[in-house]
């Protein structure tokens, strides 16, 4: 069964793909640096790009059963004003959307 994760680099992230792993998914990784994401988890590990989502190639998350999206602006990085609270929402308004298929 296909897991794709957004946002996989992170606290969150990265227990719940070892998880995962641990119960033989195939997890497929989103983000902004394949390097950085294969640098972490191995280089075996199958990224897409978001700009390769954004140019609609999309075939790379067909048949996932699961998407977990923990990307975007982080929640701990600054006080939660109106306009940073709207921040962190609209982040990941946009991270979701780009993975619709």
């Amino acid at each position: 069964m296909k897991y794709v994760i957004a946002g996989s680099t992170g606290f969150i992230g990265r227990s719940l793909v070892e998880q995962w792993r641990g119960q033989q998914k195939e997890v497929i990784f989103v983000g902004i640096s394949r390097n950085k994401i294969q640098k972490i988890f191995g280089r075996d590990s199958i990224v897409a790009e978001w700009h390769e989502l954004q140019q609609g190639r999309y075939e790379i998350l067909q048949e996932a059963k699961v998407f977990v999206n923990l990307a975007g602006a982080g929640i701990a990085d600054k006080r939660w004003s109106a306009l940073r609270k709207n921040e962190i929402i609209n982040s990941r308004k946009e991270c979701t959307k780009a993975c619709t298929i």
